[in-house]
């Protein structure tokens, strides 16, 4: 009976899942914006945990990755481990044997840690692994993140919880706040159920402020994918309900080097590039990619072949989140043969890639051309923040700059071209606070006494911003989805469903 119960859930929870295998990142939009800069076509990187670490393991491969110029991001432990991972919990240092057995690479082994610094120097990104591969407590991870900081300059901006450390935040079953789920998660793996406690304020492993204060992201969901922003398209996201971890994104699984060399084919590679898709691969270089100092042909091909491909762009993890993050508070509007874009960010945004008809000529209002190529992509160098263009398609016949400031109305949206003085921009305010419109939203210049000449898109209702606001958590649909392909990714490579099914 409880099988049957729990494969009626599964099969709940699959037909959510099918309504985003066909995620397109154009949404069927005739105009619409690329996440990646310059006309770049795909993103790659790699998050590599240091689970079996030695220097002498993983340097063949990073000093390849260094050689071919794709930069990842490698996680590292600060501290050698005090206590065991998980449960039962207790003090390694009553049990040398056991410490012993614990042991990995961290940054007190001088060598290792000269290495990581050098990595970091040429363009990689370090994260956090944890203080250590044991249960640290709260002083531990404390001391663990300003030892980073006096290391590498900086906190973590990205921290991958590693395996079963009681510190983790909103780990385990705790990873969906569903009751019901929750529940079929601790019944189908039983390690769901160890007691995680970093964001419960009491526990003696409660970090969560200093993860919220000083890490932007936290790795969780994934699935078999090539593309993980196919299967999480709204990576990073901020999961209200989980408000000490600043956004969450996922990973595409390559952990060990048969399902990383399965996953580099060049047809799953090709499939990437055509959806314009991200990649972000969780591995472990540790674990068989370099035996006997020998680093793996097929991965040492599958990469090489990548590089190959121009359309890539590959960096590290946390600069294709920067990325992602900035697009969404990208917004475009169409009038027509008009397409106006707005940066409602905090800092310009630079290589914006807008995607249109292959050879469409657009002017801006300076009389600029941009000439989309014949993959329909228009590049913008560089859009200011709070600012916005304006791109009207040719023939732009006689056209001149008027002296006066220009209104160009989008639904909800006014784009006001060339403020030029103090009293005209007054004298806008009073216009569009005749009852016309209903305020100017978001805070942005609030009376508009700009001095300096400037272009402005004034959004009119709050309804427009909403949709797409970075802060917003995932849809139930998606949410749905990750949860279900992460159970299957773990069943799949840790017990098997089979076993757990015949062991019922």
């Amino acid at each position: 009976m409880k099988i049957k119960i729990l494969t009626l859930c599964f099969v709940i929870l699959g037909i959510f899942m099918l309504f985003t295998k066909n995620y397109d990142i154009a949404k069927n939009k005739k105009v619409y914006i690329s996440p990646y800069p310059y006309g770049k076509n795909f993103a790659f990187t790699i998050t590599d945990d240091p689970d079996g670490n030695r220097l002498e393991i993983i340097k063949p491969v990073y000093d390849f990755l260094k050689q071919v110029g794709i930069k990842t991001t490698p996680a590292l432990w600060v501290f050698n481990p005090t206590r065991t991972n998980g449960i039962p919990d207790f003090d390694l240092v009553e049990h040398p044997k056991k410490k012993e057995s614990w042991q990995r690479d961290t940054c007190e082994r001088k060598a290792y840690l000269s290495y990581m610094l050098d990595l970091q120097r040429n363009g990689f990104e370090i994260a956090m692994h944890g203080a250590s591969t044991g249960n640290d407590y709260r002083n531990v991870t404390i001391k663990g993140y300003e030892k980073f900081k006096e290391y590498f300059g900086n906190y973590p901006k990205i921290n991958i919880m590693h395996a079963q450390n009681l510190e983790n935040l909103y780990w385990g079953k705790k990873v969906v706040s569903d009751q019901i789920v929750r529940s079929l998660i601790g019944t189908l793996i039983s390690k769901a159920n160890i007691p995680f406690s970093g964001e419960i304020e009491n526990s003696e492993y409660f970090w969560g402020d200093i993860a919220k204060k000083n890490t932007k992201y936290v790795r969780l969901f994934g699935t078999d994918d090539i593309n993980t922003l196919k299967f999480n398209p709204s990576m990073p996201y901020h999961d209200p309900k989980k408000p000490f971890v600043n956004y969450w994104f996922s990973f595409s699984d390559g952990s060990i080097p048969k399902r990383f060399n399965e996953m580099l084919t060049s047809k799953n590679v090709d499939k990437l590039e055509k959806e314009r898709g991200t990649c972000i691969v969780y591995t472990h270089f540790a674990h068989g990619f370099v035996k006997n100092n020998i680093l793996n042909e097929k991965f040492i091909e599958r990469i090489n072949s990548l590089v190959k491909r121009e359309q890539g762009w590959f960096v590290p993890c946390s600069t294709i989140l920067d990325r992602l993050l900035l697009i969404k508070k990208i917004y475009i509007k169409l009038n027509k043969k008009k397409i106006l874009v707005m940066n409602y960010n905090d800092t310009d945004i630079e290589g914006l890639t807008i995607l249109t008809e292959p050879n469409k000529i657009y002017r801006d209002l300076n009389g600029i051309s941009y000439i989309a190529n014949d993959e329909g992509e228009v590049i913008i160098k560089k859009i200011e923040k709070l600012n916005g263009l304006l791109l009207i398609e040719e023939p732009l016949y006689n056209y001149e700059i008027k002296s006066e400031t220009e209104f160009y109305k989008f639904d909800d949206v006014i784009y006001i071209n060339k403020i030029k003085s103090k009293n005209k921009s007054n004298k806008l305010v009073q216009i569009i606070g005749n009852g016309n419109y209903t305020r100017i939203t978001g805070e942005i210049i609030s009376d508009l006494n700009i001095s300096n000449e400037a272009c402005l898109p004034i959004i009119l209702t709050e309804n427009y911003l909403n949709y797409n606001k970075p802060n917003e958590n995932v849809g139930i649909i998606e949410k749905y989805n990750l949860i279900l392909e992460r159970i299957l990714l773990y069943l799949k490579h840790n017990e098997g469903y089979m076993a757990f099914l015949s062991n019922k």
